[in-house]
């Protein structure tokens, strides 16, 4: 799960409102980051290519690319940005999913109370909670 613009603080009231997970492992950029890079280094899983164009159909093919290279079948493996659908993952082993929509708000907020109240309303909005519940079910692991 990739939530593009998400800081330290955010990233804390989003777990504390989250169903536990069983392990956590998290990967922080360091400050500032270049998207383009960022996503395409996480969806590659290596260093960025520096003949590449950032948009969902480049970073599903790297997800997939990536996957298959460790023997993943391309029917096991998603990637969704923007609009999420969960509701059918039954043998899907590797799914990638970007928010980024909040780093859009980043930009609309006057300050760090309006930030917060921002934060908070994109977390009902963004369902992260439901599928995080959804994912848990499955025995997955987010």
């Amino acid at each position: 799960m990739v939530i593009d613009g998400l800081s330290f603080w955010q990233y804390a009231l989003i777990k504390n409102r989250l169903p536990r997970n069983k392990k956590e492992e998290i990967t922080f950029s360091w400050i500032p980051s270049i998207t383009q890079l960022s996503r395409r280094a996480i969806f590659r899983g290596s260093g960025p290519l520096e003949s590449y164009k950032q948009n969902p159909t480049n970073e599903s093919k790297l997800w997939k690319d990536y996957w298959k290279s460790k023997n993943l079948n391309d029917f096991e493996i998603l990637y969704q940005n923007d609009t999420i659908n969960v509701s059918n993952i039954d043998g899907i082993k590797r799914l990638g999913i970007v928010y980024k929509d909040l780093d859009d708000y980043l930009g609309s907020s006057k300050d760090y109370n309006d930030l917060l109240k921002l934060t908070e309303n994109w977390f009902v909005r963004s369902k992260i909670h439901e599928t995080k519940v959804i994912f848990n079910q499955k025995d997955a692991v987010v």
